[in-house]
């Protein structure tokens, strides 16, 4: 009897496929200017609930450079994200700067591939640092981007410190296997689209994906690691982009030098 108490088994399974369900609703929205800048003003709209494409969504959101660009993404979306602690189930305001925040944070927990925000412990016992374990650095989390990570409510400030509340596994019958055998899938169901981002960026992050940020210094797009061999920019027009700019440099260089001789 006492053989029931001792430790768990690991209980080994074949790989599932995984979809996020998103619940984000049909939402209005306004640009409006503000004292301190523009603001996003997102108003819930009647009807059906609208799925989305988490990984499309992702990137569909740090690909947005203008305030015009964001609009489309908010009204194509649905809702982008609960408050913690307060009530915006009719109404939600978004600024341009939270907007161009979320987006900072999000490339950070992505090229770092680890989500652990507000729970990691550094050495020094520091939180809402980031920095991979395996490249040994750790950095301070920006002040303004951690006050962005408390105002978030829960289900969300969970995906930033890698924990799946909301993910199900379900089973679906699979006629054609002899053994009459379900196949599972593992769902993942949220409700904003900022959540829908962060549960990608999880699945991810499982699955062994690893991302980098071009290296290009006017480039913030984040770019998929395919292959061992090392990568510095995002695209084939970046690494010409940077390669005529080295260029330049070293002719300017070397006419300086010239006319100092």
């Amino acid at each position: 009897m006492d053989d029931i108490f001792g430790p768990p088994v690991l209980r080994r399974v074949p790989a599932m496929p995984v979809q996020v369900i998103s619940y984000a609703n049909f939402m209005t929205v306004a640009l409006e200017p503000m004292e301190d800048g523009l603001a996003f003003r997102q108003r819930l709209e009647g009807g059906e609930h609208k799925d989305v494409n988490a990984a499309r969504v992702r990137e569909a959101f740090l690909s947005i450079t203008s305030p015009d660009e964001a609009l489309r993404f908010l009204r194509a979306s649905g809702r982008f994200r609960f408050l913690r602690d307060k009530s915006d189930s009719i109404e939600a305001v978004l600024t341009w700067r939270e907007f161009r925040q979320w987006q900072e944070l999000v490339r950070i927990v992505l090229v770092d591939n680890f989500l652990h925000l507000g729970e990691f412990e550094s050495p020094d016992r520091t939180p809402f640092i980031w920095g991979s374990p395996e490249r040994g650095k750790y950095e301070l989390l920006l002040e303004e981007l951690r006050q962005l990570t408390l105002s978030v409510h829960k289900p969300t400030f969970d995906w930033l410190q890698g924990i799946a509340t909301s993910l199900q596994i379900a089973s679906d019958e699979q006629p054609k296997d002899p053994q009459h055998r379900p196949a599972m899938i593992a769902e993942v169901k949220v409700d904003t689209s900022l959540d829908a981002i962060l549960a990608s960026i999880y699945i991810d992050t499982q699955s062994g994906v690893e991302f980098e940020l071009c290296s290009l210094a006017d480039c913030s797009n984040v770019y998929e690691v395919t292959s061992k061999h090392r990568r510095d920019y995002c695209s084939q027009a970046c690494a010409h982009k940077a390669s005529v700019r080295r260029r330049r440099a070293e002719l300017k260089q070397a006419k300086s030098k010239k006319e100092r001789k």
